[in-house]
């Protein structure tokens, strides 16, 4: 199965969601993820691979922008047109407060030192957040769990 954390961007909530989920996460390291504030990563638009989890599932990262449940409207149904199950990709949305600073801090300008900012407006708003991204995680799994 494919799994995807979906959120305003790839590199903050939705990364953390993913590494939670494969409970290689604790609060005092999340800064230290590869591609944790990565903007470039980002902004590739690109899904981020993370890793597979013991059951062999694919988990990923993925940035939507402001249009998270659009997103994920578009992507399950492209699923359901293409034949395929929920048995083979789940989309988990991951809502925080604080998300739309994120992407706010993601359009300042490297000159004047965005890259920098941002990291530090992510720390912050993912730290404040960090328990509600894990309760998020947890009743995933439990939603999981009742369609096997």
């Amino acid at each position: 199965m494919i799994i995807i954390f979906l959120a305003t961007t790839g590199v903050h909530h939705s990364l953390i969601a993913a590494y939670i989920f494969l409970e290689r996460l604790n609060e005092t390291n999340f800064k230290m993820l590869p591609d944790f504030s990565n903007i470039k990563k980002d902004y590739s638009g690109f899904p981020i691979f993370i890793d597979k989890d013991s059951q062999d599932n694919r988990i990923y990262s993925l940035g939507a922008g402001k249009e998270v449940l659009m997103t994920q409207k578009t992507i399950e149904d492209l699923v359901n047109v293409m034949g395929f199950s929920r048995d083979e990709l789940v989309v988990k949305p991951v809502r925080i407060k604080g998300e739309q600073l994120l992407r706010f801090a993601e359009k300042i300008p490297g000159i004047l030192g965005g890259e920098a900012i941002s990291r530090v407006l992510s720390e912050y708003v993912v730290k404040k957040e960090f328990y509600r991204i894990v309760k998020e995680v947890e009743d995933f799994r439990g939603e999981l769990r009742k369609l096997h």
